[in-house]
């Protein structure tokens, strides 16, 4: 938050001074570069290799100058079309749009190649133009944030919330304009087809466990995950096992927000899942053996230094976790978060009904995952409904306090153990059921639950008490 605040008062002398509405210091230009724009767009007509160079950095809207806005959009139109850009198709491409005396004609377009001696340089000019573009959104969010401050319109929470959802935008490259190009959206389905083929694996963050991944494809940043079950089913555990995998195997930042279980516990239960020993010896309840003490001592040496952070403030409210979580993707880069679980979180003020407050929060937590790119995976209590049915297998329809749930969700896995209601029924089974899948087919997993250290595997797992 600090570092957070220092950006926003750093800004101020750019900002309203006065009063709201005045306009932002009008004797001073925003921050800006026409020599590196110039650069920039010189090297281009020199060299189209150096256009691949610059579009992962430059969008139109980031140079200054109209014109050199208007120059490069032509340009970028061009090389989607998959036509070459030089001084005659450019000027010709302009003239047909009516705009190249908008550009200052063809002499412009000249003094441009004239600007540069080669191309070596257009990344680096392409970086100062995003630079200066970084700065002005910055100070264009500044500038909102003290309208807001001063219109009275807005809780404290909400000022916070909606500061930072501005300031990381800036800071993760995006604008509230969200317009993509059709070309470029299609090429960006090619990279994702061509990394699935080439890599071989789901795109995402991967589960740890490869029939689950199989079929829904990994976590993939953007979604949200429901998993729902009812009380002692695993659904933490699962979520853990997840963490595990996600932390320990494949070293991506996440972040747990538990409202019912505290940092000891979850570690805890990280210990006992990866020595493989009952949560009776870590209880003390046992006395542990020589080989007991040697596996946690080898389990608390896998998981010391994975990089998973805890968040265990009870009755969170989604705008905390929004402000939190978008923190912690620019401090850690943050791959992946799980929530514990939703009918714990509370609603940000109002007179909602408990359904109303958790269809905004559900909204909220999906804008998020969008917002933020990283998969949320949230865990959600099932209503008795199933446990009056002669069948207990869980069903969509059984998520508690809100259908909204399930329409805001990309993903729904309901977990069902046979054993819970009947010891004899299929023990140490336990069912993965992918109800719902926005862009990806559904069915049933069967899956082995080790109880004694609160684990999911592949049904197939042999049934050890080695070390993870």
């Amino acid at each position: 938050m600090t570092k957070f605040l220092t950006i926003i008062l750093s800004l101020l002398t750019w900002t309203l001074p006065m009063s709201v509405g005045s306009s932002p210091n009008p004797d001073r230009l925003p921050p800006q570069n026409l020599e590196a724009e110039q650069g920039m767009l010189g090297a281009i007509l020199i060299d189209n290799d150096a256009i691949s160079d610059v579009i992962p950095l430059v969008d139109t809207d980031h140079l200054y100058r109209d014109s050199h806005q208007r120059i490069f959009q032509a340009v970028l139109d061009l090389y989607l079309a998959g036509k070459p850009v030089d001084l005659i198709i450019l000027s010709d491409e302009l003239a047909r749009r009516g705009e190249l005396d908008q550009v200052g004609g063809i002499d412009a377009l000249t003094s441009l190649v004239a600007s540069v001696p080669s191309s070596a340089n257009a990344r680096y000019h392409a970086g100062i133009v995003r630079e200066k573009a970084t700065a002005r959104r910055l100070i264009e969010s500044a500038n909102a944030i003290l309208r807001d401050g001063y219109s009275n319109n807005y809780t404290a929470d909400q000022l916070i919330e909606s500061a930072e959802r501005s300031i990381f935008a800036v800071a993760d490259g995006q604008s509230d304009d969200r317009l993509v190009k059709g070309p470029i959206a299609a090429l960006a389905a090619m990279d994702q087809f061509s990394s699935c083929q080439t890599v071989g694996r789901p795109v995402g963050v991967t589960t740890g466990i490869p029939e689950l991944d199989n079929i829904i494809g990994g976590l993939a940043p953007g979604r949200l995950y429901i998993i729902g079950a009812r009380p002692s089913i695993g659904k933490t555990a699962l979520a853990m096992n997840i963490l595990d995998h996600a932390t320990v195997h494949c070293r991506v930042p996440s972040l747990i927000f538990s409202m019912e279980m505290g940092y000891v516990e979850l570690a805890t239960r990280r210990l006992q899942s990866f020595a493989r020993i009952s949560s009776d010896i870590l209880s003390g309840k046992i006395k542990a053996t020589a080989d007991d003490w040697e596996r946690v001592g080898n389990a608390y040496n896998t998981i010391k230094d994975s990089p998973l952070d805890y968040d265990e403030t009870p009755h969170q409210t989604v705008t905390k976790i929004m402000s939190r979580v978008r923190r912690e993707k620019i401090r850690s880069n943050l791959g992946l978060v799980v929530i514990d679980y939703i009918q714990l979180m509370n609603g940000d003020g109002g007179r909602e009904s408990r359904q109303e407050q958790i269809t905004g929060i559900s909204r909220r937590l999906k804008e998020m995952a969008r917002d933020v790119g990283v998969p949320v995976v949230v865990l959600s209590q099932l209503n008795r409904k199933s446990e009056d049915r002669t069948d207990q297998t869980p069903r969509m329809s059984d998520l508690r306090e809100s259908g909204s749930i399930e329409q805001d969700a990309d993903v729904v896995i309901l977990l069902h153990r046979p054993e819970f209601y009947d010891p004899n029924d299929r023990p140490g089974e336990a069912l993965a059921i992918i109800a719902k899948q926005r862009n990806g087919p559904t069915g049933t997993i069967r899956l082995r639950y080790r109880k004694s250290f609160m684990k999911f595997e592949s049904f197939d797992s042999p049934a050890d008490d080695g070390a993870y």
